[in-house]
């Protein structure tokens, strides 16, 4: 409840075995509304890994939506 931010960013690596993506699931959850969640698939615990073209342009697309917030927030 005393979290204040005016930007709350979330990514998770879906085949992260380090972090299991339940952790973050549950956390985006409890901000409901105030968190911006995505998951990847290009990732495995921070590492990219080989996909076929169209899924990599997917993920590429989906990170992309994912970074995009962050970098608008720092040029306000």
């Amino acid at each position: 409840q005393e979290l204040q931010a005016p930007l709350i960013v979330l990514g998770h690596d879906r085949d992260d075995h380090v972090i299991p993506v339940s952790e973050s699931r549950q956390l985006a959850e409890a901000l409901a509304g105030r968190v911006r969640y995505t998951e990847f698939r290009f990732f495995q615990h921070a590492t990219p890994r080989r996909l076929p073209p169209v899924p990599l342009l997917r993920e590429l697309w989906r990170f992309a939506a994912y970074v995009y917030p962050i970098f608008r927030q720092a040029v306000r």
